[in-house]
């Protein structure tokens, strides 16, 4: 990618479960393509993930939009019993 920020409008972004001083993001662009967020800042086309293995391993886990529990060590959505992510939908 050029050294112009991609735009992330509508994306998901994903870190690594359990990585407390990680600073890699994957974001999902509404069309699939994946953003590899190196440090804060630095992105480049990811080349190995896709969309559907960050959706589908519970490697990684999603940061909600608003920011909420977005350290990469929160695993307060993980369940480390059937080693799958849990999604929380209000009631």
């Amino acid at each position: 990618m050029d050294d112009t920020p991609p735009d992330l409008t509508g994306a998901t972004t994903y870190v690594v479960t359990g990585q407390a001083n990680a600073v890699d993001r994957w974001h999902v662009l509404p069309d699939s393509t994946v953003v590899y967020e190196r440090r804060p800042g630095e992105f480049e086309e990811a080349r190995v993930l896709t969309a559907s293995t960050l959706r589908n391993r519970p490697l990684w886990v999603e940061v909600p939009a608003d920011g909420a529990g977005a350290s990469p060590a929160d695993t307060s959505n993980f369940d480390t019993a059937t080693q799958s992510q849990v999604r929380h939908t209000p009631e």
